[in-house]
């Protein structure tokens, strides 16, 4: 297997976060960015679990281009504490969910991708199609 074309390069900024029991987290986060080229806007909701020092999340969201297509994203993932705050590095897996033809090619391919957040909750996601 061997990484295909970047599909998403988002930047954005946790808008909510809660504490759950059993010290899990839920946290939502608002981006804006480029799928293959298009600019789009998202918003997506995880649940983060401890785990052995690490974290596991499963994500579910949205992203929506200008021209009113959308993607949807279900994301699963392994994170670590880098630093203070909400600071972090994060790598995992996506399926996607796309109706629109422009998009439609996700739904057959898997994806992968890396999200690094900042102290103050700031995050750079890429997302890569895995071929």
């Amino acid at each position: 297997m061997a990484l295909g074309d970047l599909a998403f390069d988002e930047t954005g900024k946790f808008s909510g976060i809660r504490a759950l029991p059993e010290g899990k987290v839920e946290a939502t986060y608002l981006g804006t960015g480029k799928l293959f080229g298009v600019d789009y806007s998202s918003i997506y909701t995880g649940i983060a679990t401890p785990h052995g020092g690490t974290l596991i999340a499963e994500f579910n969201g949205t992203c929506t281009t200008k021209d009113g297509d959308s993607v949807g994203v279900w994301a699963h993932g392994r994170g670590r504490p880098t630093g203070n705050g909400l600071q972090a590095s994060w790598r995992g897996g996506v399926i996607w969910r796309a109706s629109s033809p422009r998009f439609v090619r996700l739904n057959n391919v898997p994806g992968v991708w890396e999200l690094e957040i900042d102290e103050a909750g700031n995050f750079h996601l890429k997302v890569w199609e895995w071929k």
